[in-house]
């Protein structure tokens, strides 16, 4: 790159050192996969130690991204990367992603009724985001709530194991897995979500959970960086403890909201003003665009 004098920028979503530890070291990840997790993170850790210095600019898409990157430079290489680093965060397109009617269609895909209370994941069923966390805490919430029903969005490697959950704890009729979809179904099973919860590990922060908040829909997740960059706890959003409680911990925040319509309502006002207030994807990309122009000049 340097004989051809090309100015090289990279997009950091998040930083596979912290990430590899984040999993690894969770209670609700098993040894198997911890072991797997232990061996597919090396190279990707290596890689970037290896070239953290030499990559002259970097774009972070969480503060969290920008200062765990600086302070790894101090400590590997002697070095304040400081300058390198320029955060911008990830866009939403409002213009897809806003406050819109069920659609009939879909409604009738997950046999919703007029009074159930309908909590949504989207997003991959991997390790990284624990989506067992979540059908374990609703079976406790099924426990109280007749009204309820789960549905993910999404596929991934964990899908089998997840049905097999279900069915063991017996809520085959009340959670719903619809497997991969297009992108823009996602937008339509969304319209139909009352509260969405992101139960990850380690996320940088979700574009899922942005574009929930786009569509004024109430957010429960995991009290973790960098998502708690993102939610002001029972303001924009309601954080739970992600640690060996987890399971109570979020069936507790879930009891809370579903028990409080009001605070349903307050938390997705404030998370939708704060999205299309901070994260709409035509004042990202002009931030993107003024950046590149002044680093080429």
């Amino acid at each position: 790159m340097n004989k051809f004098k090309i100015k090289v920028i990279t997009t950091a979503h998040g930083s596979v050192n912290f990430e590899s530890r984040a999993i690894i070291f969770h209670p609700m990840v098993n040894f198997i996969e911890k072991l797997a997790h232990s061996i597919y993170y090396p190279p990707l850790i290596y890689w970037e130690i290896k070239n953290l210095p030499s990559i002259p600019y970097f774009i972070t898409v969480t503060k969290g991204i920008k200062n765990y990157l600086t302070n790894l430079g101090i400590i590997l290489w002697k070095k304040n990367l400081k300058n390198k680093f320029y955060h911008i965060p990830n866009g939403i397109d409002t213009k897809k992603f806003y406050p819109q009617s069920p659609d009939e269609n879909y409604i009738s895909l997950i046999d919703k009724n007029d009074n159930e209370i309908v909590i949504m994941f989207t997003g991959g069923l991997v390790v990284r985001k624990l989506p067992y966390l979540l059908i374990k805490s609703f079976y406790l919430l099924r426990k109280i709530f007749s009204n309820i029903k789960l549905v993910f969005v999404g596929g991934g490697r964990l899908l089998n194991y997840c049905k097999l959950l279900v069915n063991n704890l017996n809520l085959n009729d009340s959670v719903i897995f619809t497997g991969y979809v297009q992108y823009n179904e996602v937008i339509k099973f969304l319209s139909l979500a009352d509260i969405f919860v992101l139960p990850s590990i380690y996320e940088t922060p979700g574009m899922s959970m942005l574009e929930a908040m786009a569509m004024k829909i109430p957010i429960v997740a995991s009290n973790l960086p960098d998502i708690n960059e993102i939610i002001v706890n029972y303001k924009n959003g309601i954080l739970f403890k992600n640690d060996y409680n987890a399971v109570k911990n979020l069936y507790h925040q879930l009891k809370l909201l579903i028990n409080n319509p009001e605070l349903r309502i307050k938390i997705a006002n404030n998370g939708y003003n704060f999205v299309r207030t901070s994260f709409d994807i035509n004042s990202i990309n002009e931030k993107i665009y003024k950046l590149y122009k002044y680093l080429i000049e």
